[in-house]
């Protein structure tokens, strides 16, 4: 069979998405709980999200839970985690083999499900919060992965600069929090947290692969109604960051061998495809202008690459140089935008392009994974749409539209990481 895809509304806040192909010989259950980003809930989150899966009331050894997994054909429930525009999504996947596809006809998507529902529901919690032991060590992860965050200086540009294109927005914290945050964690409250996402977070449900998984949708709507929630927040994910009167530039002086440079543009052109399409071959492949010219015939930087925030509508540019190519470098990717919005580009780019992004869509039906996250964000962006109605769309886009496109793109910050120090070594990894 095609996929078969549907959205429902629940009521109480609940989303019900059902995505299907019985090419697929496993099933997967998402079930993510959607808040607004703030600096005081994004570890929290990410904690709480981790202690759920270690293990339950049931089954309180992280051993003994990771036994029975193996015992259902290798089964897994690991955290699931994303971010859409100024939206926090943490929750649970609880991913196994169809039954129709096991030895005997031996039904293990039920208890699948229903570990990942007594961990969700039933998580190993007594009168001092949280499984102490398992508390200590899963903060310590989030602690960790916080000042893990700053290592990798690529990363550590990309998150300061955000900070200053999103500034007061709550898009401008870290997917990772804050260290001062994830260190005054404490049990307790923690279970009061988590018992509030269980209240009034918004609720996207995702069931996808085989469609012998449709016999689990009950169980886990049935687990929900017994659970009381109110005062759920409207959602809206597309929030545009607004544009800055004028361009903001801003430097930091730190350990580091090489310059990053990022750069942050912002639009008004709302056709997400048409400006992922102008990215892409602006700086999103390896035919782009940006790779073409600014690496490789002007030698600029080592790396580089653009994107697009389609939630936001800000394309973000960022690359890694030696620091006397900066000023130039900065200057050559303003030209190459300006000379795609005088349309100086090939027709057998913009093809090239449109073949390179259309392949990229259609394998998202390659995997029970990539085909629920292009679902999910797909509502995220108001689209009901499959990857083929994607493409056919983006066969249509002319070379006056990525023009347009290009075009509207407005500098809005300019965020430079460069060394302390007066030499550079070479080439940093």
């Amino acid at each position: 069979m095609s996929v078969s895809f549907s959205k429902t509304e629940c009521g109480r806040g609940i989303g019900l998405t059902r995505i299907y192909d019985d090419k697929f010989k496993s099933v997967c259950s998402y079930i993510f709980f959607v808040t607004k980003i703030d600096k005081h809930n994004i570890a929290s989150n990410s904690l709480i999200s981790k202690l759920l899966i270690t293990s339950n009331s049931k089954i309180k050894s992280r051993t003994a839970f990771n036994k029975e997994l193996m015992r259902l054909y290798g089964s897994s429930i690991a955290v699931a985690s994303t971010r859409a525009g100024d939206y926090q999504m943490i929750g649970l996947c609880a991913s196994c083999l169809c039954d129709k596809f096991t030895i005997g006809g031996e039904q293990i998507s039920g208890k699948v499900t229903d570990m990942m529902l007594d961990c969700l529901f039933s998580p190993d919690i007594d009168e001092n919060g949280f499984n102490e032991k398992y508390f200590k060590m899963r903060k310590q992860d989030v602690i960790d992965a916080v000042k893990a965050s700053v290592n990798d200086k690529r990363g550590y540009a990309l998150i300061k600069a955000r900070k200053e294109i999103y500034k007061g927005e709550p898009s401008e914290n870290s997917a990772y929090g804050e260290l001062d945050e994830a260190l005054k964690l404490e049990n307790k409250a923690l279970v009061e947290e988590y018992r509030k996402l269980l209240k009034s977070a918004r609720v996207e449900i995702i069931v996808a692969g085989h469609s012998d998984a449709e016999k689990n949708v009950s169980k886990i709507l049935d687990a929900f109604d017994k659970i009381p929630r109110d005062e759920i927040a409207d959602i809206d994910y597309r929030a545009f960051s607004p544009l800055k009167p004028e361009p903001a530039a801003f430097e930091e002086k730190i350990d580091v061998n090489q310059t990053k440079l990022v750069m942050a543009f912002k639009t008004g052109y709302d056709d997400i495809y048409v400006n992922k399409l102008m990215i892409m071959l602006f700086g999103g492949a390896p035919f782009s202008k940006l790779f073409m010219n600014v690496r490789e015939k002007l030698s600029l930087c080592y790396y580089r690459a653009a994107g697009f925030a389609d939630t936001k509508n800000v394309m973000i540019v960022d690359s890694g140089m030696e620091r006397e190519n900066c000023e130039r470098a900065k200057e050559e990717i303003l030209a190459q935008l300006d000379a795609i919005a005088k349309g100086d580009f090939t027709d057998e780019e913009l093809d090239n392009t449109k073949l390179a992004l259309c392949t990229g869509f259609k394998s998202n039906n390659d995997t029970v994974s990539d085909m629920a996250a292009w679902y999910l964000t797909q509502f995220t962006r108001n689209e009901l749409c499959s990857p083929e109605e994607i493409c056919e769309r983006l066969l249509c886009v002319t070379r006056e539209q990525i023009a347009e496109a290009a075009k509207a793109m407005r500098l809005d910050t300019v965020y430079v990481v460069s060394p302390a120090e007066e030499t550079e070594e070479e080439n940093e990894n």
